[in-house]
């Protein structure tokens, strides 16, 4: 490669491809990416040195640019994890103030910082940052400013470490790996809230977990003007100290997501879906599908002896059989209720929240109001439903999450698939399951 005007020599890119790394604006790498760099080092130098036994990757030596990366991937975390912190906050309008990121290497500074404004923004923090403790607090009482593992004195010309005298490397590879799985975990669950708090399901002082265990207390929607309901409310409001606007505000929020609002036995129906649209929907979706082989337990496939050659007779059948399909599905189900199913199939794919629901449907409908002008994309987009073969099961499942219970219960009834039924919903009973739970991820 010819080195170009004002190009460095040293830091440049270069043949093979492969061992360009990228950075900067290439990438855009953050400090999340630069910790794992950092702690992937650490965890390469520690495995090479004790596999090698001491012999000629000598511990002494290399104990300093092992603690090094990782005293540094420590820092570098728990910044993200103040970034993390820091637009938590502007979402929810509450004032957190700033951290100077760059001024500061104090780790102890760095934990406080985070360990209080996380353990006061939600109470998933509580775990994770408990578990984490005893390990940053111990880089913080050996290096607190990153200097300790850099040089051999300090600025006073004091000789680092005289207290500690032998470090066992396999001890901290140990500890390491501990710790690195702990801050990992502490990154995506701040990853995690970003992407829910972003969805708005939140007041001044409820998370949506929080949200969840109010529309689990209350009593069923159609009671709210009992005692009940008062009972309820106050105990709900001593709980988080709420005042009546911001509980009002929780109802209302409670209300519009769907599967916040079952919890309370509320059901917010999906426009162009009912018992009958949907039967009709499967009953032509079934003559393409055995549901009796989609449903059947898990076995080993065995590609040579399961393997059942298709004649061109019987390809040109099926063909006609679709093509049908195709035509029954246009003529008798109509494009809202084509809109609804097309959006409850693809939300098993999405994130677990009523509200990339309602972004999915906002989309289908979108689409399927252009299907009056012109049958043909009506007719290729309902092909490409009907030949999903799990249509029923990520339907049902969707109708499950999104408390549509009577819906799912007439299906099943309708179809006998009672027996199956535990199986069939496993995954949406999962996922409500985490609903009052708390987990932002599986």
């Amino acid at each position: 490669m010819t080195q170009m005007a004002g190009q460095n020599a040293t830091f440049r890119g270069d043949e093979p491809t492969w061992a360009n790394a990228c950075v900067g604006e290439n990438g855009d790498p953050q400090i999340y990416e630069y910790a794992s760099g950092f702690a992937s080092a650490a965890n390469l130098l520690l495995d090479q040195v004790i596999s090698n036994r001491g012999l000629t990757l000598y511990v002494d030596t290399f104990i300093y640019p092992i603690c090094f990366n990782m005293r540094h991937a420590v820092e570098l975390f728990l910044k993200s994890a103040a970034t993390s912190l820091g637009r938590l906050a502007e979402i929810r309008g509450t004032a957190t103030p700033k951290f100077d990121m760059a001024g500061s290497h104090d780790l102890g500074k760095i934990w406080a910082y985070v360990k209080e404004h996380a353990l006061a923004f939600d109470q998933r923090y509580h775990a994770t940052i408990g578990s984490l403790e005893p390990y940053v607090v111990d880089f913080a009482s050996i290096d607190s400013t990153g200097q300790v593992f850099r040089y051999p004195f300090d600025i006073d010309n004091k000789k680092h470490l005289v207290a500690l005298s032998i470090v066992n490397v396999i001890v901290l590879k140990k500890r390491w790996s501990e710790l690195e799985k702990r801050l990992k975990d502490l990154a995506s669950l701040g990853d995690g809230l970003l992407t829910e708090y972003r969805w708005g399901a939140f007041t001044a002082n409820l998370s949506r977990v929080q949200l969840a265990e109010i529309a689990a207390a209350m009593p069923a929607r159609a009671k709210w003007n009992t005692d009940a309901f008062d009972v309820a409310k106050t105990a709900m409001q001593q709980k988080f100290k709420l005042s009546n606007n911001e509980f009002s505000k929780a109802l209302t929020i409670i209300q519009g997501r769907r599967e916040l609002a079952s919890l309370c036995e509320h059901v917010v129906p999906i426009p162009g879906v009912d018992a009958a649209s949907l039967m009709r929907f499967f009953d032509i979706w079934l003559q393409l599908h055995d549901l009796d082989e989609i449903l059947a337990e898990p076995e080993t496939f065995d590609p040579i002896v399961d393997f059942d050659a298709v004649s061109l007779k019987d390809m040109l059948a099926r063909h006609e059989i679709k093509k049908k399909a195709v035509q029954e599905m246009v003529e008798n189900v109509t494009p809202e209720t084509f809109a609804a199913l097309h959006a409850l199939y693809y939300f098993q794919q999405d994130e677990e929240c009523s509200e990339a629901f309602e972004r999915t449907l906002r989309f289908a409908h979108n689409v399927a109001s252009h299907y009056e002008q012109s049958l043909a994309p009506y007719a290729n987009d309902a092909r490409h439903l009907l030949e999903k073969t799990r249509a029923m099961p990520d339907i049902l499942n969707s109708l499950n999450y999104l408390g549509q219970t009577e819906l799912v219960n007439a299906v099943v009834g309708h179809y006998q698939l009672e027996a199956r039924r535990a199986r069939l919903l496993e995954p949406s009973e999962r996922a409500r399951a985490r609903i009052c739970l708390g987990t932002v991820s599986d």
